[in-house]
């Protein structure tokens, strides 16, 4: 009898079913029926295997190889695999290497039939491995059966990391950044083994007490009563020191964060409080829910500013804006849990504080500022890279720590819209490139300006009409005109004549800056970054050559399906643009790690469960036209 995969609803409910039952789901499916047989069938058979000849002959063996590497497909094009296998991949010309298809590749190193190619089918983890993607495969093909949507961010997730390999920047080299900041937390009130005897307990328990107020639950815990009230702060230290091993085993501090002692310690404090009968059980209760969140949410801060540094040392230039200001060497070249550490407490002592949420925000960004021209002109740097650095890390700052400056760029972007439609011949202009209803003229303002604004964003990536109207997508929005224009029956020399006045108008209220000073600009901010480009344009065409990737990303960034028939230079651009208005950056290596996945599969379970498919949303033809 086989398995049947069990999802109970739809979207990020039934994802995260799914995740939380995926262990066991998965296991009871490889071991059952038709499934088990196929398996068992190719592990007591394949060590006999000597050459692709031998594989291709028995059906049986053919069928798990290829389903193990998601080419089910193709089982029946004898000639294309015989020459994948038999060719090897060490040649650049062999036929694996010229597909732009990883999965041969895979297929064909799986078993070494190629020249230069060790004979992998004797060899039991090798071809346990084989075995295991196929099961893998075989679930996830269980589960779109069930739910399409399901299997593609299932394939999404288990493909990015297979697919981009080492490229993926994880947020340090272990866990997640929650995680990483309990570590690190931990780590400094626990101290570092190697560091012990520099680091007293005394300073480890000041430290804590420094963080947050803790008095009530101590004193309760500890049954101190009001005596601390007197006593100053090596006092009370030492009497927490005293009482902590006496009812806990030990002195350190650490002891409060560590996961497996919450119960321990929760009971601690209810016990002591119902002895002292000061506290009703409400109040008891209360309290220590309190002081255990509030414990949880000291190691919970620590993460929210850990994974505002890792955005901000993730991106060029903010790194380098922060090795001058801070005076350190090379960030990119440490790993990444240690460079958080290192900047956080060059910027407690620079800054005055270690949290970006502080000193990139407001008045304190000022002061940063300049802090950072001064670090500069210490060394050496010219007053136009300083400038340049200045206005790229401001704008890094604007995403990264938003503050008052997005409610600012918003409003900037409703005043360039309201611009647009006080305007003669432009609101008729958009309303026929957006294919607007006839009545949109008579709808409320702001429901015509928010229309606008999601036309825009969903066939250019932005909401910004300057940045819609600039060099390269104004060739694009006229086409979208004259296309939807002339669908409607209107006269081609009409058309012409409206798009002069249309363009006339733009000028007047967005001038286009001089082309060379921009060039320049770009040239000189950028300019360092071609290889960067091109790696992360390698792994968007990786993404872009999976039909299943293709239709995650598009559903996930919200993109018409037509994208996939757009010449793919121009595909590449409409990814990337998206993605980075989107997700915060164009780098696939960033938003594909393990912390960042589950956010992005998250938006595409809950675009596929509104748009009611699994592939990208649908649009109207003027979306046609930006690939004619």
């Amino acid at each position: 009898m086989t398995f049947t995969p069990y999802i109970p609803s739809q979207g990020i409910a039934g994802w995260n079913f799914l995740q939380s039952t995926y262990d066991r789901q998965f296991e009871a499916f490889s071991q059952s029926g038709d499934l088990s047989n196929d398996t068992d069938y190719f592990l007591e058979n394949i060590g006999a295997v000597q050459t692709s000849e031998d594989l291709l002959n028995d059906r049986r063996l053919l069928q798990v190889a290829v389903k193990a590497f998601g080419l089910q497909e193709e089982v029946d094009y004898r000639a294309l695999l015989e020459r994948v296998l038999n060719e090897g991949t060490t040649a650049s010309d062999a036929l694996a290497n010229t597909l732009d298809d990883q999965r041969y590749v895979e297929l064909s190193e799986a078993f070494g039939f190629g020249p230069g190619q060790s004979l992998k089918t004797a060899d039991k983890g090798a071809m346990q491995s084989v075995v295991d993607a196929f099961n893998t495969s075989s679930f996830e093909e269980a589960i779109g059966e069930q739910d399409e949507v399901m299997r593609n961010a299932l394939f999404a997730q288990r493909s990015f990391p297979e697919l981009l390999g080492d490229t993926i920047q994880e947020e340090g080299s272990e866990g997640s950044l929650r995680d990483n900041a309990v570590s690190e937390f931990l780590a400094r009130i626990g101290g570092d083994p190697e560091e012990e005897e520099d680091r007293t307990l005394e300073e480890k328990w000041q430290e804590m007490l420094n963080r947050d107020s803790l008095d009530e639950f101590f004193n309760t815990a500890f049954s101190l009563g009001n005596s601390v009230l007197t006593m100053d702060d090596d006092e009370r230290i030492e009497a927490y020191m005293d009482s902590a091993e006496e009812l806990l085993g030990t002195s350190d501090p650490a002891i409060f964060f560590a996961p497996e002692n919450a119960a321990n310690v929760t009971a601690l404090f209810t016990a002591q409080a119902r002895r002292e009968g000061t506290m009703s059980t409400e109040d008891i209760s209360a309290a220590a829910e309190l002081s255990s969140r509030l414990l949880s949410a000291m190691v919970a801060e620590e993460s929210a500013v850990n994974e505002v540094w890792s955005d901000l040392l993730d991106n060029t230039q903010s790194r380098e804006f922060f090795e001058v200001a801070l005076n350190v060497s090379d960030l990119s070249g440490i790993d990444s849990t240690a460079a958080i550490e290192l900047v956080k407490r060059k910027a407690e002592d620079i800054f005055g504080t270690d949290d970006p949420r502080e000193f990139a925000t407001g008045s304190d960004r000022d002061a940063t500022m300049e802090i950072f021209r001064t670090a500069a002109q210490d060394q050496g740097l010219s007053s136009g890279d300083i400038s340049r650095s200045i206005s790229v890390t401001s704008s890094i700052f604007n995403i990264v720590v938003p503050d008052e400056a997005d409610a600012n760029a918003d409003a900037a972007v409703d005043a360039k819209w309201l611009a647009v439609m006080g305007q003669g011949v432009l609101p008729s202009f958009f309303e026929t490139a957006f294919q607007l209803p006839n009545d949109f003229d008579e709808q409320p303002i702001d429901d015509q300006l928010a229309e606008y604004k999601n036309q825009g964003l969903a066939l250019f990536g932005t909401n910004d009409p300057e940045e819609i109207l600039n060099s390269f997508n104004t060739t694009n929005i006229f086409s979208i005109y004259r296309t939807n224009a002339e669908a409607e029956g209107e006269l081609p020399s009409l058309v012409t004549y409206t798009e002069d006045l249309a363009r006339g108008e733009l000028e007047k209220l967005f001038p286009a800056e001089e082309e060379e000073d921009i060039d320049s600009l770009l040239e000189n901010i950028f300019g360092d970054d071609e290889d960067q480009t091109s790696d992360i344009d390698t792994m968007w065409f990786t993404i872009m050559g999976q039909e299943a990737l293709t239709d995650f990303m598009q559903a996930a960034l919200g993109l018409p399906e037509e994208v996939g028939q757009m010449d793919i230079d121009i595909a590449l651009d409409v990814y990337k643009n998206r993605a980075q208005q989107v997700l915060g950056s164009d780098d696939p290596s960033v938003f594909a790690n393990s912390e960042n996945m589950q956010g992005l599969i998250d938006r595409y379970l809950a675009t596929s469960q509104i748009g009611g498919g699994a592939g990208g949303s649908s649009s109207n033809s003027a979306v046609l036209s930006l690939f004619r």
